[in-house]
C-alpha cells in the first residue's frame, strides 16, 4: 500500500472516533509545557546568552498529602438515626464525587495513552525514515523562522487592527469618507448646540427673573398707598382743623393714586404678557435643542460604532491604519511565496507520521522541536509517562476510597438495619450500583 493510501485509511479511521476523544493538543502541549518548563534563556553579563535550568517550585501542600492528612471518622460508636442518615448520605455524595472524577481521569488517560503511543512509533522509526523525518521537520522550521520573521514586523494585515478593514478591503474609501462627513457633520451640530444653550440659558434668565419684578412691584403698590392714604389723612385733618378748603389737594392726590394705580395695572399687564412671551420662546428653544440633542445622539451614535468597528478614535486614525494595512498588503505578496513550499515539507511529514501509523499526525506539525531535538522528545516522553502513572494511580485511590464509602455503609446498616430501605433509596437518587 502506497503511503497516500495509509494516510487516507487512516484519516477515515481517526475521523469515526473524534467524537469520543478529548482535546489531545491541550493535552499534549501541557505534557511538553511540563517537560521543557524548567529551561530557561538567560544573558550574562557579556551579553552572551546561556541555558539555565529552574528549581522546581513544588507547592507545600499537594493532593497526595492532602490525602493524608484525611482523617476517617469512626464509625465504632452509637449514634442515632438521624446521624447515621447523614453518614449514609455523605458517602453516597463521595461515591458520585469519585466516580465523576474518574470518569474524567479516563477520558485523559485515553488521551495521554494514544499519545504516548504516537510517540512510541515515532520512536521506533527506521533510521532512515527518521531522517527523512527530521530534514522535513528542520526545513518546516526554517521556514516557519522565515514567517516568524514577518509576522514580528510592527504592522502586518493579521494585526487586530487591520481585522475588519480585511474584510472590508474595497470599501475602506467610501468609509473613509463617510466618516470624515459624519465628523465635519458633529461639529456643525455642536455648534447649534451652543448656540441653542445659550439662547435657552439667557431666556431662562429672564424668565426667572418676572418673579422679583412682579415682587417689586408689589412694593411700590404697597408704598404709594401707604403715601396716599397718608396724604388723605393729612388733608382732612388740615381741613377740620384750620378750616381751610382742601379740594385741590384731594383732587391732585386722587390723580396721582389713579396714575400708580394704571402704572401698577400696565407693568403687572407687561409682566403677564412677557411671561406667556417667555414660555412659548423658551418652549421653542428647548424644543429646537432636543431635535438637535436627537441629531447629535443619532450622529454620535454612529461615529462610535464605526469608531468600534474599525478599533480607531477618528477618521485621522483610519485613514492611517488604510496607508498602514495597503504596505502590509504588499510586504505579504513577498511571504506568500515560500507558501507552497512550506505546505510540501507538512505534507511530507504528515505522509511520512501516517505511513508508520501514528494516530494523531498533525499535531506533531506543533511539535517540530520535539522531533528534532532528542533531548526534548526524551523529556516529553517522560513526562507523558509520569502523568499516565499519577492517573492511574489517582483512579486506583478512588477505586479504595469507593470501596471504603461502601464499607462505612455496611457497618452503618449493620448498625442499623431499619435504615436498609433508606440506603436502597439514596443509592437510586445518586444513581449508585454495586
Amino acid at each position: 500500500m502506497s503511503i497516500f493510501g495509509f494516510r487516507k485509511r487512516k484519516k477515515r479511521e481517526k475521523d469515526k472516533r473524534e467524537e469520543q476523544k478529548t482535546d489531545v493538543t491541550e493535552v499534549i502541549h501541557t505534557g511538553v509545557d511540563e517537560a521543557v518548563r524548567k529551561k530557561q534563556i538567560e544573558q550574562d553579563a557579556d551579553g552572551n546568552k546561556k541555558e539555565i535550568v529552574l528549581e522546581d517550585f513544588t507547592p507545600v501542600i499537594t493532593s497526595e498529602s492532602m490525602e493524608q492528612e484525611i482523617e476517617q471518622p469512626s464509625y465504632d460508636v452509637e449514634r442515632s438515626t438521624e446521624d447515621c442518615l447523614e453518614i449514609l448520605k455523605e458517602n453516597c455524595e463521595q461515591i458520585v464525587e469519585t466516580k465523576r472524577f474518574n470518569e474524567n481521569a479516563k477520558i485523559e488517560y485515553q488521551a495521554v495513552s494514544e499519545y504516548l503511543a504516537d510517540v512510541q512509533k515515532v520512536e521506533r522509526m527506521e533510521p532512515k525514515e527518521r531522517k527523512l523525518l527530521d530534514n522535513a521537520a528542520n526545513k518546516m522550521l526554517q521556514l516557519s523562522k522565515e514567517r516568524e520573521n514577518y509576522q514580528k514586523r510592527e504592522i502586518t494585515t493579521s494585526n487586530p487592527c487591520f481585522r475588519t478593514i480585511r474584510l472590508h478591503d474595497g470599501q475602506m474609501m467610501d468609509e473613509l469618507k463617510h466618516m470624515r462627513e459624519n465628523e465635519d457633520y458633529r461639529k456643525l451640530i455642536q455648534n447649534d448646540m451652543r448656540q441653542l444653550e445659550a439662547e435657552k440659558a439667557a431666556l431662562r434668565y429672564e424668565y426667572d427673573s418676572l418673579p422679583a419684578k412682579q415682587r417689586e412691584l408689589k412694593k411700590i403698590t404697597i408704598v404709594m398707598a401707604v403715601i396716599v392714604l397718608s396724604l388723605f389723612v393729612l388733608f382732612f385733618a388740615m381741613e377740620q382743623g384750620l378750616q381751610q378748603d382742601m379740594k385741590l389737594p384731594f383732587i391732585m392726590t386722587v390723580v396721582m393714586a389713579a396714575g400708580i394705580v394704571t402704572y401698577v395695572f400696565y407693568e403687572a399687564y407687561r409682566n403677564r404678557y412677557e411671561r406667556t412671551a417667555l414660555e412659548k420662546k423658551l418652549n421653542r428653544a428647548i424644543q429646537l435643542l432636543n431635535k438637535v440633542k436627537i441629531k447629535y445622539i443619532n450622529n454620535t451614535s454612529t461615529l462610535e460604532y464605526s469608531y468600534s468597528k474599525y478599533n480607531v478614535k477618528n477618521s485621522m486614525e483610519l485613514e492611517y491604519l488604510i496607508k498602514e494595512y495597503s504596505k502590509a498588503k504588499e510586504a505579504e505578496r513577498t511571504y506568500e511565496s515560500n507558501k507552497d513550499r512550506l505546505t510540501h515539507y507538512r505534507d511530507k511529514i504528515l505522509d511520512i507520521l501516517t505511513f508508520h501509523e501514528v494516530e494523531d499526525a498533525e499535531i506533531w506539525l506543533h511539535q517540530l522541536t520535539v522531533l528534532v531535538n532528542k533531548e526534548e522528545f526524551a523529556e516529553m516522553k517522560g513526562s507523558l509517562e509520569a502523568r499516565k502513572q499519577r492517573l492511574v494511580d489517582r483512579m486506583n485511590d478512588n477505586a479504595k476510597q469507593k470501596d471504603q464509602c461502601f464499607e462505612h455503609m455496611h457497618q452503618v446498616i449493620a448498625e442499623k438495619p431499619e435504615l436498609k430501605d433508606a440506603l436502597l433509596q439514596l443509592m437510586n437518587e445518586y444513581d449508585i450500583s454495586i
